[in-house]
């Protein structure tokens, strides 16, 4: 294999694609599909134009790739939404069985990708929602895929954040096994930029502000709310409506975050 191909599905700003070059993986992209216009913008500013498929409910194949990777939407599994689940045609996170449905396509045709990279939140492993997790891990093994997953965290792997996500690699079977890397807090920590010039993707101010805000309650939340919940069991569903604020926050946080963003990848779009 010279050059991984890849679909990345869910695409956002482009956190898989960014990986592949960080770990200096020779790739092709081979389409991408996404419809928040400001991720578009971002994307294509750091990576130049590629293909879009679109919105996923709308595609009806994908072109043969190595790898697809999706991380699918959480809003419905978040302990910041509603966490309605992951229902078929009603909840945004249902989207998930838009990818079972591109697979069950690629199986017809005899294209199913030879791996599945897939991130979402913690919750998705949590008690309410691990039964849909694991029902979804038996639906990958009927197409032939073996899966491994694991929660990973980001202070972990260099970020500055205790930010906890399942990633889960799935790996057609015959094709061998997987194990996740060994934590390496200090590993090198890097950033976007336009890998056409040299441009410094530098969030302004205000953004860097609402990370630095984001940072400090995240400390707070990982190093104080797990003493609150083990030293005052009675207050464990007050506790929890704290901890569901603040995942409220980082929600809305990560989406001023993504329109400052866009706008910057408008401006530098257009000269």
């Amino acid at each position: 294999m010279e050059k991984l191909t890849v679909n990345e599905l869910f695409a956002g700003i482009g956190a898989f694609r960014k990986a592949l070059i960080n770990q200096n993986i020779p790739h092709e992209i081979v389409g991408i599909s996404e419809i928040d216009k400001y991720a578009i913008k971002s994307y294509e500013a750091m990576y130049g134009e590629t293909r879009n498929y679109g919105d996923i409910s709308k595609i009806e194949r994908l072109d043969y790739a190595d790898l697809w990777t999706y991380g699918f939407p959480c809003q419905d599994i978040s302990l910041a939404g509603d966490m309605k689940g992951i229902v078929k045609g009603e909840t945004r996170s249902g989207l998930l069985h838009e990818v079972e449905r591109l697979l069950e396509v690629a199986q017809e045709e005899n294209t199913l990708p030879e791996f599945l990279i897939m991130e979402n939140v913690k919750n998705l492993v949590s008690k309410k929602f691990i039964g849909d997790f694991q029902r979804w891990i038996e639906r990958l093994s009927e197409f032939g895929y073996t899966t491994f997953w694991k929660v990973l965290v980001a202070s972990d792997y260099g970020i500055p954040q205790r930010r906890e996500r399942v990633f889960a690699v799935s790996v057609r079977m015959g094709k061998g096994g997987y194990s996740f890397p060994n934590p390496n807090p200090k590993m090198e920590k890097s950033g976007y930029t336009n890998d056409k010039e040299d441009v410094n993707m530098k969030l302004e101010k205000e953004a860097l502000q609402l990370i630095n805000a984001c940072l400090q309650v995240d400390f707070f939340r990982e190093s104080t709310i797990p003493e609150l919940k083990e030293a005052l069991p009675e207050m464990a569903d007050s506790i929890y409506e704290v901890e569901k604020k603040m995942d409220e926050f980082f929600e809305l946080i990560e989406k001023k975050i993504m329109e400052i963003a866009g706008k910057q990848a408008e401006e530098f779009a257009n000269g």
